[in-house]
C-alpha cells in the first residue's frame, strides 16, 4: 500500500513538473499577453478515492412448506413482540479510483464560467461481513463460512458546472447532475456439509442482485491554469443512490430438507457516495498565451474597478513564497478499519477457559471468524499553519502543521466483541453492540515542492500523525417480557459494567501530496490535497465480571453468569482530501 501510493504522488509530480521545462532554472521575465479565456472543450484524466457509505437490512424473511402459508422469521423471533434484533449492518469501504472526462465551458463574462462534463470512474471496493447469508443474524442463522457482501465498480456523472474566476487563471465551480454507479450485493450460504446450502439442499448458494442505479451528485472544485491549454483541478463530490430493494428466493427439494420448501428474503440496500479527486486536462481551443514558451503571467483585472479593462501584471519580479501562512480548509475523511478479536478467557477455578478455542475448534468444520469491517467518511474542518522557504528559483521547502476536527462512528450490531456469534456475547441481540469511533486527528509535515509557474505549486508532504480513536463495547442490559423471558448478558446481577469504552491517541504517519494557486491580486493561496495515513495497529483489553453468579426473574427463570476478558485489535488508516484556503505575511 505504502509503496503504491509513493508511486502515485510520484507519478503526479513528474507529470504535472514535466511540461514546465527543468532545464530553465530562472523564470522568464513576465511579458504582457493576452488575457485567458476559458471557452472550448476539453478532455482530462483524474486520480482519487471513492468511499461509499452503505446499509443493509432485511426487511422480510418468510419460509414456506408445502401447502401451508408463509411462516414469518421474524415475528416467530420475537422481533414484532419487544425483543431488540439486529436486521441491518453497514457496508462502507474506500477504493482507489480512476477518472478520464470531458467536457465544453462557455466564458459567458469577465469572470463568470458555465460547462457541460460528463465522467467516468473505475473502482472496485467490496465490503464483507462473515456468520450470515443476510445482515440479520436473529433472523437467520448462519456459520461462520457464510457471508454478506456489497461491492461498487464503475461510476458515471453528467452534469453542469458554473464557476467564477477568483483569479485570471484559477476558477471555483459548483457542479451537479445525474450519475449512475454499479452495485452488486451478494448472498453467499455456505455450501460445506454442516451448512445451509449443501449440494441438493438449500439453492442457489451464491445469489448477486446487481444493478446499475442512476442517483444525483452534486460538488464543487478548484481550477487553474498551469501553461497554454492546460488546466489542474481538485474536486469533491457527494452522490446519493437512494435505497435498493432486492428480493432472494432459495428452494429445498423433499429430497435433500425432508419437506420440499422454499425461503424468501426481502431486503434494502442503501448507498451514498464521497469522491475526491486530482485531475489534468487539456483545452482544445485556441492558445491562451503569446506563445507555448511564453510565462504564465497574465493580464488581471484590477478587483477595485470590476467593469475596467484586464490590467497588466505589475512589472516587479514575482513575489517570494519564502514566509508563514495561517489557512483554513473543509474536506472529507475516509477510515478504514479492522477489528480482530485475539483472545477471549473466562476465568474459572481450574483456570482461563479459552472461549475462542471452545467456539471455533470442533464447529461443524467450519471454523470460526474473528474479524469485522468498521469503515466510514466524516466531514472534517482542517485548520492549518506553516512556513516556506524558496530556495530556488522553482524549488520550495517547508514545514507544516495541520488540526482536523472531525467525528465518525461505526456500529456493529448483534455482538459487543468482533468475531462469530457465541464466543463472546449471543450474536443475535441488536442491544449488543461494537464500535469504533475516530475523532480529531493532527500532522507535522516537512513540504517540498516545485513551481509549475510563478503562480502555481506542486508539492509532496510527509511527516507524524496522530489520531484519536475509541472503542465502546456495549452489552445488553435489558430485560424483554413476551410469551417468555429474554434477559440480557449484562442484566443487573449479571456481567458488569454493561458498556465499556476504551480510547487512545495513536501515533502513525502520513504522505501528501497536493497543489497551491497563488491569486495575483493578493496574499491569498488556494490548495487542494489529499494525505494517507497509517497509524497501525491498536490493541485493548475489557473485564467484565460478574455481580453474582446468577440471577432470578419471576421467581422461576434463573439466568447465570460467567466473567469474561477479552482482547481486539483495530488496524487503522484514513484517506484525506482537503480544499483549503491560506494568507500568506509577506508583501
Amino acid at each position: 500500500m505504502k509503496k503504491f501510493l509513493c508511486s502515485v504522488i510520484g507519478c503526479f509530480l513528474i507529470a504535472v513538473a514535466a511540461p514546465a521545462g527543468a532545464a530553465d532554472l530562472a523564470l522568464p521575465a513576465p511579458a504582457p499577453v493576452a488575457a485567458p479565456s476559458w471557452t472550448g472543450f476539453y478532455v482530462g484524466a483524474g486520480l482519487g478515492f471513492r468511499s461509499s457509505n452503505t446499509n443493509a437490512t432485511v426487511t422480510s424473511a418468510t419460509t414456506t412448506v408445502g401447502a401451508l402459508g408463509p411462516f414469518n422469521l421474524i415475528a416467530n423471533n420475537g422481533c414484532n413482540a419487544g425483543v431488540p434484533c439486529a436486521l441491518g449492518e453497514p457496508f462502507n469501504g474506500t477504493s482507489f479510483r480512476f477518472a478520464p472526462y470531458l467536457g465544453y465551458d462557455w466564458q459567458i463574462a469577465p469572470r463568470w464560467v458555465v460547462g457541460l462534463e460528463g465522467d467516468f470512474g473505475i473502482g472496485n471496493q467490496t465490503t464483507s461481513l462473515n456468520g450470515g447469508f443476510y445482515p440479520a443474524p436473529t433472523v437467520l442463522a448462519g456459520i461462520s463460512a457464510d457471508s454478506f457482501a456489497v461491492k461498487t465498480t464503475w461510476d458515471a456523472s453528467a452534469r453542469v458546472r458554473a464557476g467564477y474566476l477568483v483569479d485570471p487563471t484559477v476558477l471555483f465551480y459548483v457542479t451537479g447532475g445525474p450519475a449512475w454507479l454499479r452495485i452488486e450485493p451478494t448472498s453467499n450460504c455456505s455450501t460445506a456439509a454442516a451448512g445451509n446450502c449443501p449440494p441438493g439442499a438449500l439453492a442457489p448458494a451464491v445469489i448477486t442482485d446487481g444493478t446499475t442505479r442512476l442517483g444525483g451528485t452534486v460538488g464543487a472544485g478548484i481550477e487553474a491554469m498551469l501553461w497554454a491549454n492546460w488546466m489542474v483541478r481538485f474536486e469533491y463530490r457527494y452522490a446519493n443512490f437512494g435505497t435498493i430493494s432486492n428480493t432472494d428466493l432459495r428452494t429445498c427439494p423433499a429430497s435433500g430438507c425432508g419437506a420440499a420448501f422454499t425461503e424468501t428474503v426481502g431486503y434494502n440496500v442503501k448507498v451514498q457516495t464521497h469522491t475526491a479527486t486530482f485531475g489534468l486536462a487539456y483545452e482544445f481551443s485556441d492558445p491562451v498565451l503569446a506563445s507555448a514558451a511564453a510565462p504564465l503571467v497574465y493580464k488581471y483585472r484590477n478587483l477595485y474597478n470590476y467593469a475596467g479593462p484586464w490590467a497588466d501584471p505589475p512589472a516587479a519580479a514575482a513575489a517570494s513564497w519564502t514566509g508563514p501562512y495561517l489557512g483554513a480548509g473543509i474536506g472529507v475523511r475516509a477510515t478504514t478499519t479492522t477489528a480482530n478479536l485475539d483472545s477471549a478467557t473466562a476465568p474459572l477455578p481450574g483456570g482461563p477457559f479459552d472461549l475462542v478455542a471452545a467456539a471455533c475448534i470442533n464447529k461443524f468444520g467450519t471454523g470460526c471468524f474473528l474479524g469485522e469491517a468498521l469503515n466510514g467518511t466524516a466531514f472534517l474542518f482542517n485548520p492549518y499553519a506553516g512556513f516556506n522557504w524558496q530556495f530556488a528559483t522553482r524549488w520550495v521547502a517547508g514545514i507544516e502543521g495541520d488540526f482536523d476536527v472531525a467525528n465518525q462512528k461505526t456500529t456493529l450490531a448483534g455482538n459487543f466483541a468482533p468475531g462469530s456469534p457465541g464466543i463472546v456475547g449471543s450474536g443475535t441481540n441488536a442491544n449488543n453492540t461494537f464500535a469504533v469511533a475516530t475523532t480529531w486527528d493532527a500532522s507535522l509535515r516537512a513540504r517540498i515542492g516545485y513551481l509549475v509557474n510563478p503562480s502555481f505549486l506542486i508539492y509532496g508532504a510527509a511527516g507524524p500523525a496522530w489520531m484519536h480513536i475509541e472503542q465502546t463495547s456495549n452489552c445488553d442490559s435489558s430485560v424483554t417480557f413476551v410469551p417468555f423471558i429474554v434477559a440480557g448478558s449484562c442484566t443487573p446481577g449479571l456481567l458488569t459494567p454493561a458498556g465499556i469504552t476504551d480510547s487512545i491517541t495513536k501515533l502513525g504517519f502520513t504522505v501528501a501530496a497536493g497543489g497551491e494557486a497563488k491569486l495575483w491580486w493578493s496574499n491569498w493561496f488556494l490548495r487542494g490535497e489529499y494525505r494517507f495515513t497509517d497509524f497501525g495497529t491498536v490493541r485493548f483489553t475489557d473485564v467484565r465480571s460478574c455481580a453474582s453468579p446468577s440471577i432470578t426473574i419471576n421467581g422461576n427463570t434463573t439466568f447465570g453468569c460467567t466473567p469474561i476478558t477479552f482482547t481486539d485489535d483495530l488496524r487503522v488508516r484514513t484517506h484525506t482530501a482537503t480544499a483549503g484556503i491560506a494568507y500568506k505575511f509577506y508583501p
